[in-house]
């Protein structure tokens, strides 16, 4: 009976540290996409709308201090054509001549 104790309290141990491991492993994946996230922002400029159950957001240029909204039905296009008028989106805020610009508002 003893011998059984033991292996339970081992067997229960190694649970514990498997668990910790996996606990580890997933907050340094969270971590890791947070860093990927703050990354593709920061590239791409774009600031979601995470509240609308559409695709909407702004896309940013602070350099040229402009602004171009986006809104998209999620229904209306594929993924595929979704994802290229998005990156169309981030090229014309990005290109030196942007005519669909509103200028960004100054903060204190």
């Amino acid at each position: 009976l003893q011998r059984q104790v033991e292996e339970q309290h081992n067997q229960a141990q190694q649970a514990q540290r498997d668990g910790q491991i996996e606990g580890l492993a997933y907050e340094q994946d969270v971590e890791r996409l947070k860093t990927e996230i703050t990354l593709f922002t920061s590239i791409t400029g774009i600031k979601w709308d995470f509240d609308s159950p559409d695709i909407v957001g702004f896309v940013s240029d602070p350099n040229k201090k402009v602004v171009r909204r986006f809104e998209y039905k999620t229904n209306d296009l594929s993924k595929f054509d979704l994802a290229d008028k998005l990156w169309g989106d981030i090229a014309i805020s990005k290109s030196p001549s942007v005519n669909t610009e509103v200028p960004m508002q100054q903060t204190c």
